[in-house]
């Protein structure tokens, strides 16, 4: 940013030194510049000395003998000229001449901007150009804008040039802005030039404003990018009207409204800048100096809609006053933010600084205080492309934290999934945890898996809690993504028990069991090598619906399952205890296995748990290994044959199963039942099902 500073420091210096130093200036109404080199932009201004003629437009009217005559400083109001009276307060005509004396064989052309408030030009006699309509009378006169290129005519060395001025309109008149002396050559040149500087600067002030703006409609939260983007749009109709690009394009453009327009700009722009300051560093700026620049500017804007061009012009020099009481403020609330280190205030100091020195030049350029150019255009760029650098390192910053918080919600998440599943909160309906809120809640039919191991109360006694909670963890590695696998998704780990739920189908479920039952084995087979425990697990199943939701307070919440089917599952896992066989399944999951899985699943009994006034059905589910469909028929017949009464039957069939692939502990319970009902008969009282009383 400080290459940037010294360059545009360089920029303006070098304008006052090509201004001033070692160029032809007016005098006394003369200018000689013969062999004198314009240099590479074939270009030198017309200042100095013109002869003033008071209260006279000598062409329009002319007289024999020109009348004497003052003279006056080019450019410069003719409010400073203390004359005869004829002018008063600005308002008046009069005619400014001089000779220019060139090179016969150099051929040039006169560039003219605004001269308040119409003009004749007249060469060597000549009328060349006319810019509004200039008459001695107010009511005749008619103000206008226009920027005039003419070329000095004739193989001569000698011109007389007369520019006739009337100014009934504002409250200054006169030559205010530099009338240059252009090489007929470089005079296209100078317009591409002056143009493109125009259009580019006014281009991406327009661009960046359009841009500030569209980030506010994605984030309704950036106010400083609303304020500037809005400061951008103001500073670029400003400069518009102030360029008189707007009576370029359409040359009957109403005077008066132009006017108007460009000073209601200007005084906008005043508390649009500082606001913008003032939500960019809250604490470095003060809200009394926002309040009072909004009513600096109403109050202004008011009298420029409510009054005529003569009335309201007088505003601009007060108004300048208050633009340097500004240009302090800022610059403290600034260096405030520079030794806070505030983020972003050292680019945004380094473009206000450039803005100001341009700001301060113009200001003391357009009251003729010195003798510049406006440079309010660039000053306004330069700023906007530190604001631009200042938004480029912002919006670097931001994505940084961006893909950093990206990161971490991911971890957060994956994390979180880990407390809450992922498929809970789907069958919830929600994409992300930060949607469930208290109550949440889903109804639908699920099958419900409990497991639990065996006697881990007596194995954890002899290992130590870390040891202890190193073998649950290596045990459940083994088994969790095996339901994972198959559908389901662990809803609770309960110590050394598990709660699971398979949401899509029975078969997702029954083939977890089966696949679990596998995983243990060689879990053990691993334990034994390393002479570590091993272990036996029961797994009790059962399929009905449920409410799945959040239960707890505002402040700890929590995730369950509420039904009777998950108190039947847990109820049934409890009975292959008593059974002594890992896997029991409900009548109801029974009923909805797929026909590829049924051949394997066999009745076993009926009980009456806890908590329960009807009896259940029960089904053993078999391994792959121990898949015998003959066994498996002689199985159903023995079990038949059990509750037929014909205990003797069924003892010689349960004898001989205990010799083979299905031997468990159904089997040896149902033979013992059988044994003992056919030599002493079944006990009084004796039903088709057990009573449980857990």
């Amino acid at each position: 940013m400080k290459y940037l500073i010294i360059i545009f420091l360089l920029f303006i210096s070098c304008s006052q030194k090509n201004s001033t130093a070692a160029i032809p200036l007016v005098s006394k109404g003369n200018l000689n510049v013969q062999g004198y080199h314009t240099g590479g932009k074939g270009m030198l201004k017309l200042n100095g000395e013109w002869e003033f003629y008071e209260g006279q437009l000598i062409k329009t009217y002319p007289n024999k003998n020109l009348p004497k005559c003052s003279y006056v400083k080019v450019p410069d109001s003719w409010n400073n000229y203390a004359g005869s009276g004829l002018i008063k307060n600005g308002l008046g005509y009069g005619s400014y001449r001089m000779i220019l004396r060139k090179d016969k064989n150099e051929y040039y052309a006169l560039m003219l901007k605004d001269i308040s408030s119409c003009y004749k030009l007249w060469i060597n006699n000549e009328l060349m150009n006319q810019v509004g309509v200039v008459d001695t009378l107010v009511s005749l006169s008619v103000p206008m804008y226009e920027k005039v290129t003419r070329e000095l005519h004739g193989d001569t060395n000698f011109y007389e040039i007369v520019i006739e001025v009337a100014n009934f309109h504002q409250h200054k008149g006169g030559i205010k802005t530099h009338i240059n002396l252009v090489k007929t050559s470089q005079v296209k040149l100078q317009h591409e030039r002056e143009s493109l500087r125009t259009y580019f600067c006014l281009g991406i002030i327009f661009i960046i404003g359009l841009y500030h703006i569209g980030l506010f409609l994605l984030n309704k939260k950036d106010l400083p990018g609303l304020n500037f983007g809005l400061f951008c749009f103001d500073i670029f109709i400003f400069l518009s009207f102030r360029a008189r690009l707007v009576n370029y394009f359409l040359k009957d453009f109403d005077w008066e409204l132009g006017n108007k327009i460009e000073y209601t700009a200007l005084y906008l722009s005043l508390p649009l800048f500082y606001i913008f300051f003032y939500r960019s560093f809250p604490q470095q700026f003060k809200r009394f100096f926002k309040i009072t620049s909004i009513t600096i500017s109403l109050i202004f804007i008011g009298i420029t809609l409510f009054t005529k061009t003569l009335v309201f012009s007088h505003t601009l020099e007060i108004f300048h006053y208050v633009l340097i009481i500004y240009i302090v403020i800022v610059s403290s609330g600034l260096f405030q933010a520079l030794v806070k280190k505030a983020s972003g205030a050292r680019i945004i100091f380094s473009g206000f600084f450039i803005f100001a020195i341009a700001l301060i030049n113009d200001i003391l350029h357009v009251q003729n205080k010195i003798n510049t150019d406006n440079f309010i255009i660039y000053g306004v760029v330069s700023f906007i492309v530190c604001q631009a650098f200042f938004l480029a390192f912002k919006s670097a910053s931001d994505n940084r934290k961006i893909v950093n918080l990206s990161v971490s919600l991911s971890d957060l998440n994956k994390s979180l999934s880990r407390f809450v599943p992922t498929d809970f909160m789907r069958l919830l309906n929600k994409k992300s945890i930060t949607e469930v809120s208290l109550g949440n809640n889903a109804e639908r039919e699920m099958t419900i898996m409990f497991s639990d191991i065996r006697a881990f109360t007596s194995i954890s006694e002899k290992l130590s809690p870390s040891e202890s909670f190193a073998f649950i963890n290596e045990y459940l590695k083994k088994i969790a993504p095996i339901i994972r696998k198959h559908g389901g998704f662990i809803d609770k780990y309960m110590g050394d028990g598990i709660m699971a739920l398979f949401p899509n189908n029975v078969n997702d479920a029954i083939l977890a069991a089966k696949s679990m039952m596998l995983a243990l084995d060689k879990f053990n087979a691993d334990n034994k090598k390393n002479n570590k425990p091993t272990i036996d697990i029961g797994i009790g199943m059962h399929t009905g619906m449920c409410i799945l939701g959040t239960v707890g307070e505002p402040m700890r919440m929590d995730t369950t399952v509420i039904a009777d089917a998950v108190n039947l599952a847990a109820r049934i896992e409890s009975l292959t205890k008593f059974y002594k066989t890992p896997i029991i399944i409900s009548e109801e999951t029974f009923k909805k296995t797929g026909s590829d899985l049924v051949s394997y699943i066999r009745f076993i009994g009926t009980a009456q748990v806890k908590g329960k006034s009807i009896s259940t059905k029960l089904y053993k589910v078999f391994f792959d290994n121990q898949n015998n469909i003959e066994l498996l028929d002689e199985f159903d017949k023995a079990i038949t044959l059990f509750y037929d009464q014909k205990f003797a039957e069924a003892s010689e069939i349960f004898e001989k199963l205990i010799q083979t692939k299905l031997y468990d502990g159904v089997i040896e319970y149902y033979f013992n039942q059988s044994k003992t009902h056919a030599q002493n008969g079944p006990p009084p009282g004796w039903k088709t099902f057990e009573v449980f009383e857990y």
